[in-house]
């Protein structure tokens, strides 16, 4: 009932165009899952005159894609997977910032402000290069997880054509103020869920975080450099990659084939994830002999009970002092 609550708030915001809100929605699932027939109803809404279909690539790569954006009321962004770069464009048009008019062979115009709402659609989570907070809290995830069968499969625009005029009506009957906490809301079950699991599959840091990370609120680790060692056993190591914060991400990015950002970019990127995405207490010390500290992170051992600092901060887990 959640998420049934979710969609028709997000009609709604199409329909009305609140583009104040500064959120756009993404589709996830695979192929039959009828992803592409939200997409369809949404473009019903406000008619397909007032939509544009476009990809991450086009949006972020060519000058001219952003200028048939004026004047459109909802953005459908496809095949989003496959885009693993910046979203520069994509962060502009969903925080009310002006992007450029810019049209070949003609003298570039004025800029002016997007009021499109968006819809993203992908067979799983996006790649981006973009992981911090200014895209995060925009972002609303619903997973469209059960696919339908070939045989099963059925011509939904036909059977709801008749019915569009009811979709109107309902998608009308939720108040502004519903709309808004419901799409605000980050809190329940289900966003925390769909939260969390996007989280995880598209942030590394999140990741090693959830797995190698225990959230202790007044515990202070040291963060630390990667410096290469060898064992006995001529295996690639870390120094202090059991205890510091840096050398452990980084041995876990190894592990999983993810590039680590650089140990000037970690600090503040560690601390905006939990600041501003999670909403977890942590504090960066200031520097002593021994270097940069952080207080509320502790390298998980066998023996923690702690929870990680995204089940904290998306579950029902209680802090350890």
């Amino acid at each position: 009932m959640e998420t049934v609550q979710l969609l028709q708030a997000y009609l709604n915001t199409i329909l009305f165009g609140r583009t104040y809100l500064h959120k756009f929605i993404e589709l996830i699932g695979p192929g039959g899952s009828w992803k592409s027939t939200f997409q369809w109803l949404s473009e019903l809404l406000v008619g397909q005159e007032n939509c544009m279909t476009s990809s991450l690539k086009l949006l972020e790569q060519s000058r001219f894609e952003t200028a048939t954006l004026y004047g459109k009321r909802l953005l459908l962004i496809t095949d989003a997977e496959r885009y693993a770069g910046e979203i520069s464009v994509l962060k502009a048009i969903t925080g009310g910032d002006p992007i450029r008019y810019e049209e070949k062979f003609v003298q570039s115009k004025n800029q002016f402000h997007p009021e499109a709402m968006v819809i993203i659609a992908a067979n799983e989570a996006i790649q981006t290069s973009e992981n911090t907070s200014g895209l995060r809290r925009r972002r609303i995830t619903v997973t469209f997880g059960k696919s339908v069968p070939e045989e099963k499969q059925r011509d939904l625009t036909t059977e709801f054509k008749p019915l569009i005029g009811g979709l109107v009506n309902w998608v009308l009957d939720m108040p502004e103020e519903d709309v808004r906490v419901i799409l605000k809301n980050t809190k329940s079950h289900t966003q925390r869920e769909e939260t969390k699991e996007n989280l995880i599959q598209t942030n590394p840091m999140a990741a090693w975080l959830h797995e190698n990370v225990t959230y202790i609120k007044n515990f202070v680790t040291q963060i630390g450099v990667a410096k290469k060692i060898r064992d006995e056993n001529d295996i690639q190591k870390y120094e202090n990659e059991d205890e510091w914060l840096y050398p452990n991400y980084v041995k876990y990015c190894n592990n999983t084939l993810n590039k680590p950002i650089s140990t000037k970019r970690f600090s503040n990127s560690l601390v905006d994830l939990c600041d501003n995405q999670l909403h977890i207490e942590v504090k960066l010390l200031a520097k002593d002999r021994e270097g940069r500290k952080l207080l509320g992170l502790k390298i998980k051992n066998d023996s923690d009970e702690a929870a990680s600092p995204v089940d904290f901060a998306l579950g029902d887990k209680e802090v350890v002092v």
